[in-house]
């Protein structure tokens, strides 16, 4: 899921690692969808007749997604020819790109809704402003940015920064927000945010051992992270974002000065 053009990306094959989270029948590829439908609905303020996009759009799960909310104009770029193929099969409408600022910078303020979700940390550090801001333009005033990036601030920060070998950097809500109002953002909500999990795991064969480890994990260990962070950080610790990814919420404003 890299959306730019990255020097050693005709040295590796992507799908090899994404491969590992996610398989290609349709039957995971519709419970995906249903678990981004799940997480996506509640925040979406794009009408679904506004052109959608999403950036870096691996097997298409998120375009499936907005699809079933109703979206009627949903296209996807990534530049991992394997998982292209794999939205092509099932006919979503997919373009591979190697430089999505070059790709954005044909669609001025036309998209009412940008997708980029766990993308924004495969990008190298000096091009992230510029490729935020590339979406920026091409929102059409009103239209909206959902974003999700792995949380530093997480237990499992390190982790999660370094599991993918082409991952280039992680966040805290302060530096997604740097980024964001660098990018020509001025309204932005950063918040918590959990990966989409297929709705299988959470049949009611897993639900006792599901929960147990949830309670464990959620009331006992995340209890014991904030304390720490409190005793580092003082009061303010206690809104600070601790789960394993931010989600970050922006708008484009109707009217730039």
């Amino acid at each position: 899921m890299n959306p730019v053009q990255i020097p050693m990306q005709s040295e590796y094959d992507y799908s090899l690692y994404y491969r590992h989270w996610h398989d290609e029948s349709d039957r995971y590829a519709e419970q995906m969808a249903a678990a981004h439908c799940y997480q996506l609905q509640p925040l979406i303020q794009a009408s679904q007749t506004d052109p959608a996009i999403d950036i870096g759009c691996g097997m298409g799960f998120a375009i499936l997604a907005l699809q079933k909310l109703g979206f009627t104009s949903v296209t996807g770029i990534d530049t991992d020819t394997q998982q292209i193929k794999a939205c092509k099969k099932r006919g979503l409408a997919v373009e591979q790109v190697s430089n999505t600022i070059a790709y954005l910078d044909q669609f001025p303020n036309r998209f009412g809704l940008v997708l980029m979700l766990d993308v924004l940390e495969h990008i190298p550090v000096k091009q992230q402003i510029a490729v935020i801001r590339s979406i920026h333009a091409s929102l059409k005033p009103g239209g909206q940015l959902i974003l999700q990036v792995p949380n530093a601030n997480s237990l499992m920060g390190v982790r999660t920064r370094y599991m993918d070998f082409t991952h280039c950097s992680t966040f805290t809500e302060h530096s997604l927000r740097f980024v964001l109002l660098n990018s020509g953002f001025s309204q932005v909500d950063i918040g918590d945010a959990h990966p989409a999990k297929r709705p299988s795991l959470r049949l009611w064969k897993q639900i006792a051992r599901q929960r147990m480890i949830q309670f464990l994990h959620r009331s006992i260990v995340r209890a014991l992270w904030r304390q720490v962070l409190t005793a580092e950080f003082g009061e303010s610790a206690k809104q600070i974002p601790i789960d394993i990814n931010l989600r970050a919420i922006a708008f484009k404003e109707l009217t730039q000065v």
